[in-house]
């Protein structure tokens, strides 16, 4: 994917920020969530992700950045592993976001299938 509209999600936690690229096809995206600093909650909530195509399932793959842990959990959130998941879902109940170290980051992968 070289390119497609961004935008800025809304993360209830200000130690957080979260952003999407999605392609004009609308059949690929990628997200980007960093744990900026310590959080004061323990969660970040879920992240809804807009504009990938309604009515099509997609392919959710975790995008390895480096060898550290991501967070102190000792069981992540299941979804990690990879998922299918609709855009529906994506766009209206969101994405439960993984417990994360300060100064960390998750690239998310998804695809049409």
């Amino acid at each position: 994917m070289h390119g497609g509209r961004t935008v800025r999600l809304d993360v209830e936690d200000e130690a957080a920020l979260a952003f999407v690229v999605v392609a004009p096809d609308q059949d690929e995206a990628m997200v980007s969530v960093s744990q900026i600093s310590t959080s004061r909650g323990l969660l970040v909530g879920p992240i809804r992700i807009p504009g990938l195509d309604l009515d099509r399932t997609c392919r959710l793959e975790r995008m390895d950045l480096d060898e550290r842990p991501m967070g102190m959990a000792k069981q992540q959130t299941a979804w990690l592993d990879g998922v299918k998941i609709s855009g529906r879902n994506l766009a209206v109940e969101g994405l439960p976001m993984p417990i994360l170290n300060p100064e960390t980051a998750l690239l998310l992968h998804l695809r049409r299938r």
